[in-house]
């Protein structure tokens, strides 16, 4: 929603200097289904000062003051529900990140969208496969580079799990996973021993909605074009 937009929908709940329960559902969904920053949230809220400022001189100016009142505890309902958001950071060698991951796996309940570039790690596919055995719903995206490689796990996981690989010159060089469309663990963390015991690496698990939407509409258009592994 473009500032244009956002300027048409508060002048609209403005007619009648009330913002009723309604309204200020539609107005926070609207706000919710936006890609909206920081500065629009600082837009809006001025653009609401800037509306009752206009009309402040011919109506009532209580009511004018509680309708800019209730917009702006709904923007700023929402910008709290973006920067309430909880962020933990962890690196490698070692075995923070493995164990990381662990616990991702074995508090999941419904699904696990992964996307990475190889797996090479037992510890790691025996949690995938314990997942698909817990009837959790499991997808694998990853790259043909690595996939007959000594030690690589893709082949075996497909038996059970879907995969989709890319098979282009180019490289699926993401390092992500999304767990119950809650949690995204996301890095330069590759899933092999190497990772864990030489490499200096790092994973990033975030619960951010804005985050989560978008690395999940990527999972989503990847998956949608790349060819299943048979």
């Amino acid at each position: 929603m473009n500032h244009k937009q956002l300027k048409e929908m508060l002048e609209e709940t403005f007619e009648d200097m009330r913002l009723s329960s309604a309204e200020k559902i539609a107005v926070r969904k609207v706000l919710e289904s936006s890609d909206l920053n920081d500065q629009d949230l600082n837009f809006l809220r001025n653009l609401a000062f800037d509306i009752g400022r206009d009309h402040i001189r011919s109506t009532e100016g209580r009511d004018t003051l509680k309708w800019i009142e209730n917009i702006l505890k709904v923007s700023d309902q929402f910008r709290s529900s973006i920067e309430h958001s909880h962020n933990k950071v962890v690196f490698a060698p070692g075995t923070d990140c493995l164990k990381e991951i662990q616990a991702l796996f074995r508090s999941s309940r419904s699904s696990i969208d992964i996307c990475v570039f190889t797996i090479t790690d037992n510890r790691i596919s025996e949690l995938i496969e314990d997942a698909h055995d817990r009837k959790l719903k499991v997808r694998i995206i990853t790259d043909n580079d690595k996939l007959y490689d000594r030690g690589s796990d893709i082949i075996e996981l497909s038996k059970k799990i879907p995969v989709v690989v890319d098979n282009s010159p180019e490289h699926m060089h993401h390092k992500f996973a999304i767990f119950d469309k809650e949690y995204l663990l996301n890095g330069s963390y590759n899933w092999t021993r190497t990772a864990a015991s030489i490499n200096y690496e790092n994973i990033v698990v975030s619960d951010n909605k804005k985050v989560l939407k978008t690395f999940q509409a990527e999972f989503n258009r990847l998956w949608k074009i790349l060819p299943k592994f048979k």
